[in-house]
């Protein structure tokens, strides 16, 4: 069930943009990339610098999605569903997947406090990987906070048909 469409706010458009600039250097990387490969040549380091870039476009899209209520819901049973069904089944649906983000955080970022002590870095480049998990950990805890949000928003004041 999708709620009333809010206004995407400055930190919607930040997000898109943030997103939208590594998938543009993403693509930028793999077409230079291989017109270098063509002439006989290399990017050093290719592989690892689009690897981190895919994990900010991910985060990106991922908090894009929650923000705009993008993700997909199924219509073909909900739509059947009387507006007060619709709003409980929107809540325990929501809350769910609340508690799935919120779990995948809290392990994302057991995992990245344990390796702390390890010198995380890609192999070729040595780019940290701290850094990029912690945009990956935000991200997840944004979009369950979100959700949290959502449905405390279901909660004050139900859509009406």
């Amino acid at each position: 069930m999708q709620s009333p469409k809010i206004p995407p706010t400055l930190l919607d458009k930040i997000v898109v943009w943030i997103g939208a600039a590594a998938l543009v250097l993403l693509g930028l990387l793999i077409t230079a990339s291989v017109l270098l490969r063509a002439a006989g040549g290399v990017i050093k380091g290719n592989s690892e610098i689009g690897e981190m870039l895919i994990i900010i476009v991910a985060s990106c899209a991922l908090v894009t999605a929650t923000f705009s209520d993008g993700h997909p819901h199924v219509h073909m049973l909900i739509d059947k569903l009387k507006s007060n069904w619709r709003t409980r089944v929107a809540i325990v649906v929501t809350a769910l997947g609340a508690l799935f983000w919120t779990a995948t955080a809290w392990m994302n970022a057991k995992v990245a406090i344990g390796n702390a002590i390890l010198i995380e870095e890609t192999e070729l480049l040595h780019i940290p990987l701290p850094p990029f998990r912690a945009v990956w950990i935000a991200a997840l805890a944004i979009v369950a906070g979100l959700l949290i949000a959502r449905i405390v928003r279901l909660l004050r004041s139900p859509p009406q048909d």
